[in-house]
């Protein structure tokens, strides 16, 4: 039996993703280096004892409390060490039937500074692209009008004003979804 726990805990304290195993009463049963790290804690402080002993996070203890009230998943963000962004997902773990775990929680804290940075510099790609772009087709845009009600010859000129407002239009409309899909991969819509 200690030769399997030596096993599981090896396991978990070579996970990245931060692991906490509650009971029904917040306390810890299971937790792994990662986790250690990200609440800032030693195994000692933390093994045993209350959740609220390992971290003050409000909206990490008020998922625990929902998930251990209501079941289900509860997903939060929160800040780990070095300025890293972390995402803690919470569910409830089922009494198991031979009685060893009579219900509780897992949290998973997986490091998501990576994903976030570059959703970050999307958008703000996507920001500038869009921005930088606007202005000079607002000119053509503008230009292309005034040449329409200029009195032009028959003959390619006109072609070629009708063919410089059609394309005007599709890349002011281009420019238009671009900042929509900025706005929309950022949650501002």
């Amino acid at each position: 039996l200690e030769r399997e726990k030596a096993k599981i805990d090896y396991i978990l304290d070579n996970m990245n993703e931060g692991f906490v195993l509650l009971d029904t009463d917040q306390n810890i049963l299971l937790i792994n280096a990662s986790a250690c790290r990200a609440f800032g804690v030693k195994k000692t402080e933390a093994q045993g004892k209350n959740i609220l002993h390992a971290t003050r996070n409000i909206p990490l203890i008020d998922g625990v409390a929902a998930v251990l009230k209501k079941g289900g998943h509860v997903a939060v963000d929160m800040p780990l060490p070095d300025k890293r962004k972390g995402e803690v997902n919470i569910s409830r773990v089922k009494p198991e039937d031979t009685g060893a775990i009579d219900g509780g929680a897992i949290i998973i804290i997986s490091d998501v500074t990576a994903q976030r940075n570059a959703a970050k510099m999307r958008q703000d790609f996507f920001e500038s692209a869009s921005h930088e772009l606007k202005t000079p087709i607002t000119s053509i845009v503008n230009y292309v009008d005034l040449l329409k009600k200029e009195p032009l010859p028959e003959g390619p000129a006109r072609e070629y004003v009708a063919v410089l407002d059609r394309q005007s239009q599709r890349l002011k409309k281009l420019t238009e979804d671009l900042v929509e899909a900025s706005k929309a991969s950022s949650g501002c819509l």
